[in-house]
Formats: C-alpha cells, structure tokens, sequence
C-alpha cells in the first residue's frame, strides 16, 4: 500500500481530532454496559474498556508528541482488548454496535503512527 500523505495529520490537528470521537465511544459504551447485566463478563470488559478510553483521553491532554505512542497508547490498546473480550458474548444488535465502538477506536489508535 503507498502511504498518501493525507492520512498524515499534524500534532494539534490529533489532539482536536481525538477527543470528540472517543468522547463518543463513550457515550457508545455506557449504554451498552446500562444494557448488561450486573457482574457479567462482557459488562466488566465493557466498563474496562471506557475506563481505559477516558484514561488516554485524560493522558493525551498532558502527553508531548514523541511520547504519545508508548505513554498513552497503552491504553487504548488496552481497551480494545477489553472490547474484543466482550464481544463473544453480547447479542447481535449489540455486537454491531461494539464493531463500530472497536473500529473508532481502531482509527483513533492507528493516526498515533501517522502524527507528524
């Protein structure tokens, strides 16, 4: 694949980007998990999950540009491992919509390496 430099985005034009989208996936997850039982597998994924999105949110507000892959990457890493984990176990309509939380924050996730 030949990389075209319009997926590249500036430093500020990232952390504009951000926090919108992932502020949505939040919102996205908090009615999955109001929809889940209490102390259910996918539930406890699903609140691992936003607390993991809510925390790069909260890390990228400090973070510096050559740090940002490896300080708060993790985190949002960690959370679509959470989401991954409770997909197996939550209903079609459900799923669908925890398909697109993990692909938003896929796409969030994979601008960190085309920051400049």
């Amino acid at each position: 694949m030949v990389e075209n430099e319009i997926q590249y985005l500036s430093w500020s034009a990232y952390r504009q980007m951000a926090p919108p989208i992932l502020q949505l996936e939040v919102t996205r997850l908090g009615r999955l998990i109001a929809g889940l039982p209490l102390g259910s597998d996918a539930r406890n994924a699903l609140v691992r999950a936003r607390f993991k999105v809510i925390r790069f949110m909260e890390e990228l507000e400090a973070a510096e540009k050559e740090t940002l892959a490896t300080s708060c990457g993790a985190a949002l890493q960690a959370a679509l491992l959470a989401v991954a984990a409770a997909a197996p176990e939550v209903d079609t309509e459900k799923a669908a919509t925890l398909r697109y939380v993990a692909e938003r924050l896929r796409y969030v996730h994979d601008r960190i390496a085309l920051i400049y």
